[in-house]
């Protein structure tokens, strides 16, 4: 991956330079014009701080309180929209969300915290298959030019992996 990016002309922030820095990409939510980590097992503040160093945009910590990491319980279903999970986890999380936030965001609360880890990009959206309650609160949320694709996710689900763990994203 890394050659690649590099032979594409990307620049690389190394984060080896800063030992101590930890930072999990199922951490990172970048909304669009900021990013908001996980302080989880996986993530710290030095490796926020990296990232705030790094991009140059603001970089806010939200507090983990279970499960693996942040995008475990959310992540962007589209501009400025935030699908999360409607259980005690994702509600501390969007409030920590609501309080860090320099933009103003929507939540969309699903019941099934699987189906609160979505890729989305390209008028289409890829939800994990197998939760109809979710799908359709997703439908009601995304416009009618947006498609929906569902994608079966059980093995990697079975080691906490969701979407957006098999995902690399690139603005081009």
């Amino acid at each position: 991956m890394r050659k690649a990016l590099e032979q594409a002309g990307v620049e690389i922030s190394d984060m080896t330079e800063e030992p101590d820095s930890h930072v999990d990409g199922g951490d990172v939510l970048f909304t669009g014009s900021e990013i908001f980590i996980g302080d989880s097992k996986r993530s710290n503040k030095a490796g926020a701080d990296f990232l705030r160093k790094s991009f140059g945009i603001p970089v806010h910590q939200i507090k983990v309180d279970e499960g693996l990491h942040l995008k475990s319980n959310c992540s962007m279903l589209g501009l400025n929209k935030i699908i999360i999970s409607n259980d005690k986890d994702g509600k501390s999380i969007a409030k920590g969300i609501m309080e860090a936030a320099q933009n103003p965001y929507t939540f969309v609360f699903v019941p099934n915290i699987k189906a609160s880890n979505v890729v989305s990009f390209n008028k289409t959206v890829f939800i994990p298959a197998g939760y109809p309650d979710s799908r359709k609160i997703i439908e009601e949320n995304v416009g009618k030019e947006i498609k929906l694709v569902e994608l079966g996710n059980t093995e990697l689900a079975k080691v906490d992996g969701c979407l957006t763990c098999c995902s690399v994203l690139i603005n081009a």
